[in-house]
């Protein structure tokens, strides 16, 4: 007896217990919700990976397209990096060294510029730097993280969802409990004179 009773609470609130107050309505809701949590239930996950996989290859292609563009080559220290003033115009001293470098160009010329560096250098030092197709310096490509964005994107197609299947939920309550009032509008106005009269 006593595990019946969590199954006929469940089918009461889902409108499936048969009783002379259950209605048709009160059915459809009960469906309704089911059938919106089986959905939610079996198309979340399919979701989820279809937006991740997406996120995650529009990433890496973005990256391998930047990479792409750019080459890393072996730079010469001509002269010793100098710290430059404030450069950003908030008077704060900006952490960033000057030097003056050369490199090979990808077509194997010679170049020669002023690059950035995150600390003093000496002349004669080999560094790092990334260039152009044209040999020019340029930022360097900024860490991938595929699979930090497919994250966040399977975790946000889930949200979106959810927020809609609670919205159609809602939505559905909203119409089924206008129809309900009407119904029991309708059934008093039939009762309601027999029913003073007996008073």
């Amino acid at each position: 007896m006593l595990g019946d009773v969590k199954p006929r609470r469940l089918a009461l609130r889902l409108g499936w217990h048969r009783s002379e107050m259950s209605r048709g309505s009160d059915r459809a809701e009960g469906w309704l919700t089911v059938t919106l949590l089986l959905l939610f239930v079996v198309a979340a996950p399919l979701l989820g990976f279809w937006a991740g996989n997406l996120a995650y290859r529009s990433e890496k292609k973005e990256h391998d397209a930047v990479r792409l563009r750019l080459t890393r080559v072996d730079a010469v220290v001509i002269d010793a990096a100098a710290e430059p003033g404030p450069t950003d115009g908030t008077g704060m001293p900006v952490q960033i060294w000057v030097a003056r470098a050369r490199w090979t160009a990808p077509t194997g010329e010679y170049r020669a510029g002023y690059v950035q560096l995150a600390e003093q250098r000496p002349a004669g030092d080999h560094i790092g730097l990334w260039i152009d197709q044209h040999g020019l310096p340029a930022m360097g490509p900024r860490r991938a993280q595929p699979g930090t964005e497919a994250a966040v994107a399977a975790s946000a197609a889930v949200l979106c969802l959810l927020s809609l299947l609670i919205i159609v939920r809602v939505s559905a309550r909203v119409v089924l409990d206008r129809r309900r009032m009407r119904s029991w509008q309708q059934e008093w106005d039939d009762v309601e004179p027999r029913w003073t009269r007996r008073r």
